[in-house]
């Protein structure tokens, strides 16, 4: 090799881990890489240099089933990125299955005495609107009742349908038309259920997105939320009691339980099957 030629590296574990998800959102990628720097520092050497064994031995060092299901997904990726075996770690994970399914349901079964009542949002809602604030109207309106998650907020309000594209949120007000086209092509499920389009005439929300768009001419950013960092955080600080968008959903199917159509409604929405609503977010299991 002369002077010249730059010895070419390989990429790190994690640099072809990252490679591998390049198409996905940013804040998953993020997620990605925390999730495997904390099971690299459990580790103490890169995935490639052990075996199931010793990784799986590592993932038991974390009691919960939670936090071993998020390593294990990454350990199965580094290891499909590497073509060897992860026959071991996907038995694990499934049998951490039940084990999660008994954790969320004693968990909702405190949730259904400590969470505020559904009335309760709708009145911190009507409030926000009476304060004018409008972006805390629209997340919590959008929580109530289009049932979406955090990703699913991360988008541009836009008055034109062409300054929309494939990739990203939208919220378009339709002058025309006289409402919101609430458009979601980037959220947890997107490759399974594919693009979302919810239509929303509320006058109240139209007239917030009205407001929310005045609001903006004097903002550096088209963003929504203005940092794709601290959607979480905005939304969080948003709702009532700052009690986030999860317990929000507790709380909406909670309410609707009794109401197949709706339940079935916010399966779409959401972008997630009925079964997994009621199993998931059911804090009043009956």
């Amino acid at each position: 090799m002369s002077d010249s030629e730059e010895e070419v590296k390989e990429p790190t574990e994690l640099e072809s881990l990252l490679a591998s998800v390049a198409h996905k959102s940013r804040s998953t990628r993020i997620n990605y890489k925390s999730s495997y720097l904390k099971l690299r520092k459990i580790l103490g050497d890169d995935l490639g240099n052990l075996t199931e064994e010793e990784i799986i031995a590592g993932i038991l060092t974390k009691p919960n089933p939670n936090s071993q299901m998020a390593i294990i997904n990454i350990a199965v990726l580094v290891f499909n990125i590497l073509n060897k075996s992860t026959e071991k770690m996907r038995q694990l994970r499934e049998d951490n299955k039940p084990k999660l399914k008994a954790l969320v349901k004693a968990k909702n079964g405190s949730l259904c005495v400590s969470l505020p009542s559904y009335n309760q949002l709708v009145t911190h809602l009507d409030g926000l609107y009476e304060s004018s604030m409008w972006r805390e109207y629209i997340i919590c309106y959008l929580l109530i009742n289009i049932s979406v998650r955090n990703k699913d907020l991360n988008f541009e309000i836009v008055t034109r349908k062409k300054d929309m594209n494939d990739t990203d949120n939208f919220l378009w007000y339709s002058v025309g038309k006289k409402q919101i086209t609430f458009v979601r092509n980037d959220y947890k499920t997107a490759a399974t259920y594919g693009k979302k389009e919810s239509i929303i005439t509320n006058e109240f929300f139209i007239n917030a997105v009205k407001k929310m768009i005045d609001a903006q001419k004097h903002e550096q950013t088209k963003k929504f939320i203005p940092n794709d960092g601290q959607i979480g955080y905005y939304i969080q600080k948003s709702t009532l009691d700052q009690i986030g968008s999860g317990a929000y959903m507790k709380i909406t199917v909670n309410h609707y339980r009794d109401n197949l159509a709706k339940i079935k409604e916010m399966s779409d929405n959401r972008g997630t099957s009925v079964a997994t609503i009621l199993d998931s977010y059911d804090i009043c299991e009956q």
